[in-house]
């Protein structure tokens, strides 16, 4: 028989044996009120139940989501022999009634299994029969108009279920749930704690409680941890939390509290002094509670530690500022923004420099208007800001427009701008303005190109170098003469034109050139028309370079054979009238030897044959490869040697300067006068003479001077020196040298010493 929960009419009377009932559910509930384990609550609901009723199986089950089937959850057995039921159980086996009931929260009642069946279905008793029910309570619990559970029992005989008995079987069937439910809240309830502390540990905040009437505060551990303290060891207070507060921000948090009492929400952010001294940024919220007379009673709130984010906001702040700075201080840089549809919403001082227009006239227009028009025809503008959205930037380096109508070179690019959640936002454009560097470059380019036709049409093998010799470009020139190509001749590929024998002496020249700023050498070139070998002298001059670029050097070889063979046959024909010439003079010291015999004439012969040795030694130097130029230092050695002199009397200084054939026989003549003279009168006369020359370059308005210096100390005083005549050395030093060089001369003669300066416009070897 099946009966709704609220008719027991057909269950028999109340009997002695359900007057205790009210004491059975008192005892069931100390006993299962403080259990923490769901099975041991089943068990001890059905123990009671089933123990005070003499009942066979008393069990739970939990109807399962489809409303079709049922797991159960535990059961007790007065009666060993009945079976076990456990696992999963298709409700509908037991009947479509059975089914309805317990979905619809209605209880079975039925103490003749067999003859309910027989009323219904008769083909279940199987069913029935293997479980070995023959009376059988089924009490649903239901929550929400839902059922959720229910309560069977089971005898193998058949019973009469009384009114009592199924009364006590709801009331235990509800508290066992309620107690279930209430294990389960408190399981969520401790996790949802445990995670809440977690996550507050985690995000570094803290909580506290408030009570207002009792005027006693309730830190969180991890509250206590911010603050620096242990957890546990200290007793927070209203005058302590004051006392964490910033001085500096104290009077704010507290004055934000007293406003919150009268709004009820308190969002207030404050540093505090931890217990180490520390200092932090928090963030607090929390709420005020009131009481029916709307009295403040309590409060509750959470902590947060931004400190991090309060530094990372003060950094932001400086950086925007900065960038800021940057962006209006970069008068060289164009930098400005558009909004997503390519409308200017930024312009800074260094746009408006680069460009000319003022911000009120280009704000909100379109960018495209900076382009000159062939862009603009072109859709470049389009274009570029479709490739940085593509691409993550475009370049712009190119034409731009400015106000007054001119156009300046952008050497720049565009960025596409996001927001922190990734949507677009506009474009970035930063450009430098080139315009001088760019018109170089093409100017630059002219140039070079007006080189290279240059050079086309000169008749020199002109090139590019480095410092180290390694060609660079070479003129067509080049190429026609040696059968070379440029990728043949470059770096030091140009060599294998060169003569072998002259290959070393052309790369040291370059080695030569590299501490100044030209280049001079000659070498033997072949010529690929018929594979001979021509002199060749190359000149290079170092171009002028930005600093940090490696030196360049522009050079051309011209063919100097034809000359070169004239001059070596020219040489011969001096070298041989040079040879008769130093025969002559021997002719005439043997004449001259002939004819002044005799002791009178000795002094006479000796200065004549010192003079005519001064003349051999000067074409003995004439005669020399015109390559090996004479220096200074090595004439007046020359001389001193000759005399025989000592060279601890002597000191020379000066720079190795060549000289030319021009000054060579009267400056030499002039100088061999000055050695006799000192051997014979002066500095060289006598032990503790000194002899000391200098000579020195000195720039004139038209070029340089070559000053001698020919200082005398005596070993002993001459006397009278005001009466000595003027001999040959005298009158060659102060009339012959200026006639005949342009020359200018002191000579000073004193009782200690002499100081003879002879200035000299210098040539050089050039002059040879």
């Amino acid at each position: 028989m099946i009966t709704k929960s609220d008719d027991p009419g057909s269950l028999a009377g109340p009997s002695e044996e359900g007057r205790d009932w009210r004491i059975v559910l008192l005892s069931l509930s100390d006993r299962i009120g403080d259990l923490e384990d769901q099975n041991e609550i089943f068990r001890v609901a059905c123990l009671t139940l089933g123990s005070h009723l003499g009942l066979e199986r008393v069990g739970f089950a939990r109807i399962i989501n489809d409303r079709k089937h049922c797991r159960v959850l535990e059961e007790w057995r007065g009666n060993p022999d009945l079976p076990v039921l456990q696992g999963e159980y298709d409700l509908a086996a037991f009947g479509d009634e059975v089914l309805d009931a317990l979905v619809s929260g209605r209880d079975i009642v039925w103490s003749d299994v067999a003859a309910e069946i027989a009323a219904y279905e008769r083909q279940l008793t199987d069913t029935y029969r293997s479980i070995r029910v023959r009376a059988m309570l089924n009490i649903p619990i239901s929550r929400h108009g839902v059922s959720e559970a229910f309560l069977y029992v089971h005898q193998h005989h058949r019973r009469e279920w009384r009114f009592e008995q199924v009364l006590l079987a709801r009331e235990i069937a509800e508290r066992t749930w309620a107690n279930i439910e209430r294990l389960r809240y408190q399981q969520e309830l401790s996790g949802v704690n445990e995670r809440l502390r977690l996550v507050l540990e985690a995000s570094n905040m803290g909580t506290w409680d408030w009570d207002l009437i009792t005027d006693t505060i309730e830190w969180s551990e991890n509250l206590q941890k911010m603050l620096g303290y242990e957890p546990g060891t200290i007793n927070p207070t209203f005058d302590l939390w004051k006392e964490t507060l910033h001085p500096d921000d104290r009077d704010y948090a507290l004055g934000q509290l007293e406003q919150a009492r009268r709004d009820e929400l308190y969002d207030v952010a404050f540093r505090i002094n931890r217990r180490d001294g520390a200092i932090r940024w928090f963030s607090t919220k929390g709420r005020f509670f009131r009481d029916k007379l709307e009295n403040p009673v309590r409060m509750v709130g959470v902590v947060e530690d931004v400190t991090e984010v309060k530094k990372t906001e003060l950094d932001l702040r400086e950086s925007e500022e900065r960038f800021r700075l940057i962006v209006e201080n970069a008068k060289d840089y164009a930098i400005f923004t558009t909004d997503g549809d390519g409308k200017i919403d930024s312009w800074p001082p260094g746009a408006q420099a680069t460009f000319g227009w003022a911000p009120n006239e280009v704000l909100g227009r379109e960018a495209d208007f900076l382009f000159i028009p062939e862009d603009r025809n072109n859709d470049v503008p389009e274009i570029e800001f479709s490739s940085a959205l593509e691409n993550g930037f475009a370049p712009d380096v190119r034409w731009h427009q400015h106000k007054d109508g001119s156009r300046v070179f952008i050497d720049g690019s565009v960025w596409p701008l996001h927001q922190a959640n990734g949507s677009f936002k506009g474009f970035l454009k930063i450009g430098q303005d080139v315009t001088q560097r760019r018109e170089a470059e093409i100017a630059l380019r002219n140039s070079e190109e007006r080189f290279r036709k240059l050079t086309a049409t000169v008749p020199h093998l002109v090139f590019r170098s480095t410092t180290q010799g390694e060609r660079i470009w070479a003129s067509p020139q080049w190429a026609e003469y040696t059968g070379m190509s440029d990728k043949d001749s470059v770096g030091l590929g140009w060599l294998e034109a060169v003569h072998p024998d002259d290959r070393q002496l052309a790369l040291k020249k370059w080695d030569e050139a590299a501490s100044g700023d030209a280049y001079y050498g000659e070498h033997r070139i072949r010529r690929h028309s018929d594979g001979m070998y021509r002199w060749h002298q190359t000149r290079a001059v170092l171009l002028p370079s930005d600093s940090g670029k490696p030196d360049e050097w522009v050079g051309s070889a011209v063919d100097i054979h034809d000359i070169r063979q004239l001059q070596e046959r020219q040489g011969v024909l001096v070298a041989e009238l040079q040879h008769r010439t130093r025969n002559l003079l021997g002719i005439i010291r043997g004449i001259v030897a002939q004819t002044a015999a005799g002791d009178a004439m000795g002094p006479f012969r000796e200065a004549f044959n010192l003079r005519l040795a001064a003349l051999s030694r000067v074409q003995g130097f004439l005669v020399r490869d015109k390559a090996m130029a004479v220096s200074l230092r090595e004439l007046i050695t020359s001389e001193l040697d000759a005399l025989g002199a000592d060279w601890e009397q002597v000191t020379l200084q000066g720079p190795q300067i060549p000289l030319s054939d021009i000054n060579l026989q009267t400056l030499a003549l002039a100088l061999h006068e000055l050695s006799v003279n000192a051997f014979k009168h002066g500095a060289l006369s006598g032990a503790g003479g000194r002899l000391a020359i200098t000579w020195r370059l000195a720039p004139t308005e038209g070029g340089e001077m070559l000053v001698i210096e020919w200082r005398e100390d005596f070993p002993l005083p001459r006397v009278n020196t005001e009466t000595v005549s003027t001999g040959f050395g005298r009158q060659l030093i102060t009339e012959a040298l200026p006639y005949q060089l342009g020359a200018q001369t002191q000579f000073s003669l004193k009782s200690k010493g002499l100081l003879c300066v002879i200035e000299i416009p210098f040539q050089g070897t050039h002059a040879r």
